[in-house]
């Protein structure tokens, strides 16, 4: 019993020392403010009169206009530019935003932060000059072996600053506290890297080769009284080591702006009241692909896909013998509000098992059998994992799913290495045309070829070759030559297209056409396995196969086609070797239906194992891309877009 009551006292004696302590250190804390002389925040924003430096005087009147420095010619643009802007909103806009981005990263990622609940500027004056350029010169240049442009520029500047620039803030502390900051800069000089590159993709930066001279001038406030001036010491010490650590070599920061606009490709808003209605032929170029990602993977070659669809993907690609879609959606939900989704693990796999109407997830259009990949980029393994993840995530957040889609059809007009072509076995000529049937669930006809190649002539000369082929079961009269009814037969097929025979394919006698080749396959998400490239097809050589379905005829030359089956075309292009700028100039064309919303492209790399790999995708917007062609005389647009990555993760270098 003695000995629980000595542990029972020894607790009770250090809650009491505990105690006595935190309390003589707030009276110590609270006695030392006091003392210090109370003062207040200035009531009207500082100003600064425009001067030029005084080396930068000393130089005109020493030279005179006539001087060959170029490091003057660019400090006096620089010093003109800076008194007509320093004023301006957009400016000032552009260094609040960027200030503001720099109190947040304090407040969210240092322990200082935890001391502060938000951080505002209150005012911010940009002084009395702009820095003044002592020398400027070219530290390297690095061009691009098979294209000569510039890849990197580093240029190596001599800096020299004194014009008071000046930024307020008010901090509001844990606690209800509330203080005042007040930081002048005085001065700066030092040597420093101006780099423009491409690398990984188009941006500048700005940091010193060493640690930069540096003086400030800080005023605190705390609770309305003046801080000491070991106190702002302290504060100057904490800047400085801020900037060695963020703005000396090697460290720096991406920039973009105000030279380059980063615009994340997919992003572009769909113009829902647009008065340009998807409709009619849409032609597309791909002119060239740049600084791919490629990292540690083995990828010797490079292929891009088109497609125009209503909806964004991140990629499509061909499983077994289902079309498989990859969706990034975004789920936006209140902090008290339910998804509304149930799920369910099936053979490794966490599946949607039931979608609630009205809900987070059906606004998302999310649907039941969506196999679930990621949840905020991170890979889901099982239930258990899934429903920790989603209590830790935000009202929004972002999930990436697996769905099985119809309607789809790969179509490829080039033939390289990774590529087979058609086999011999499955192919039946006809003569001068050639016809494939694509064999489907629902049975139609497609004829592939060039519009151009489309005449009375060919029409005749197949319809000749069929009947020698099949002289006592001869084919039904199709259509006759004449103008009109081959205009008619023009529209009866729509959206088909006729191609001449290539070289390569060889002649095969009709026994041997009622085989298909495999279905292409497509990689999967982030690789599969696909050694061969091949196109399903199915000849008309026997006697009951026709070129064509129709309906009898009532009259000579008239076609009454069945409904067609109307199939989204993803057009692969090229696949050419990786180099720093592969050029492909591929052009493809579409048709354009009204809800059509979106031209989704891949990039896929090709391994030496025959495996693709996913590398990036983008969603452009087609209302955005049809309005900016209206606004061209020649209804074309131009532009560059950048790739998103295939994963939420930066891919390993």
């Amino acid at each position: 019993m003695d000995i629980f009551m000595l542990l029972f006292l020894s607790m009770i004696s250090i809650i009491i020392g505990i105690i006595v302590t935190l309390v003589v250190q707030y009276y110590v804390l609270i006695k030392y403010f006091d003392k210090n002389p109370t003062a207040s925040p200035p009531k009207k924003p500082h100003a600064e009169v425009f001067s030029l430096p005084e080396t930068l005087k000393k130089k005109l009147e020493t030279d005179g206009q006539d001087s060959s420095d170029s490091s003057m010619a660019i400090s006096l643009m620089l010093q003109f530019l800076f008194h007509e802007l320093r004023h301006s909103d957009t400016v000032k806009r552009w260094l609040y935003k960027k200030l503001s981005l720099e109190f947040e990263e304090l407040i969210t990622k240092t322990t200082t932060g935890k001391f502060f609940d938000a951080v505002t500027i209150r005012d911010m004056n940009l002084g009395s000059q702009f820095p003044n350029v002592k020398s400027i010169g070219v530290e390297s240049v690095k061009l691009d072996k098979n294209e000569g442009h510039i890849d990197t520029l580093n240029l190596c500047i001599k800096l020299d600053y004194s014009g008071n620039f000046l930024i307020s803030v008010d901090a509001k502390m844990k606690f209800g506290k509330t203080a005042y900051l007040s930081i002048m800069v005085k001065q700066v000089s030092g040597l420093a890297r101006l780099q423009f590159t491409r690398l990984p993709y188009t941006h500048w930066s700005f940091s010193f080769y060493g640690e930069p001279e540096l003086e400030l001038a800080v005023e605190s406030h705390f609770q309305g009284r003046q801080l000491q001036s070991n106190v702002t010491n302290l504060i100057v010490n904490q800047i400085k080591k801020a900037i060695k650590r963020k703005h000396t070599l090697p460290n720096y920061k991406i920039r973009y702006k105000p030279f380059f606009i980063k615009a994340d490709p997919g992003q572009l808003d769909v113009l829902e009241d647009s008065e340009i209605i998807p409709q009619g032929k849409f032609d597309v170029m791909c002119m060239e692909v740049s600084r791919l990602s490629i990292g540690v993977n083995d990828i010797a070659q490079v292929y891009c896909t088109f497609a125009v669809d209503s909806i964004p993907w991140v990629c499509l690609y061909q499983k077994e013998n289902q079309f498989c879609m990859v969706l990034e959606l975004t789920i936006r939900k209140s902090l008290q509000q339910q998804i509304g989704v149930t799920f369910r693990f099936d053979q490794n796999q966490i599946i949607v098992d039931s979608v609630t109407p009205q809900m987070a997830a059906d606004r998302a259009s999310l649907k039941v059998g969506d196999i679930l990949l990621t949840v905020e980029g991170k890979s889901v393994t099982n239930i258990t994992h899934l429903n920790k993840m989603l209590k830790l995530t935000p009202g929004n957040f972002s999930i990436r799913v697996e769905r099985l889609c119809s309607g789809y059809q790969l179509k490829s007009r080039y033939f390289d290495k990774t590529e087979q072509k058609t086999p011999t076995s499955n192919v039946s000529s006809i003569n001068e045309g050639d016809f494939i049937q694509t064999e489907q669930e629902d049975s139609f006809i497609m004829i592939e070829a060039k519009p151009k190649s489309f005449d009375a002539s060919d029409l005749k000369t197949i319809r000749t070759a069929e009947k020698a082929k099949n002289d006592k079961a001869p084919l039904p009269k199709l259509i006759s030559t004449s103008n009109e009814n081959v205009s008619k037969f023009a529209q009866t097929i729509g959206n088909f297209s006729l191609r001449k025979r290539k070289p390569s394919i060889e002649r095969t006698p009709p026994e041997g056409s009622t085989k298909s080749t495999p279905n292409i396959s497509l990689p999967t998400t982030p690789q599969h396995s696909n050694p061969k490239h091949s196109t399903p097809v199915s000849l008309l050589s026997t006697k009951k196969q026709s070129i064509l379905e129709t309906s009898e005829c009532e009259k000579e030359g008239s076609v009454e086609s069945e409904p067609l089956v109307e199939y989204n075309e993803i057009h692969k292009g090229q696949t050419k070797d990786v180099v720093s700028v592969i050029s492909y100039k591929d052009e493809y064309q579409f048709n354009l239906k009204e809800t059509d919303k979106y031209l989704n492209v891949n990039v896929w790399g090709l391994t030496s194992e025959q495996k693709d790999i996913l590398l990036g995708y983008m969603n452009i917007s087609l209302g955005e891309v049809l309005n900016q062609c209206s606004n061209s005389m020649l209804g074309h647009y131009i532009r560059s877009f950048s790739f998103l990555p295939p994963t939420s993760t930066p891919p390993t270098r």
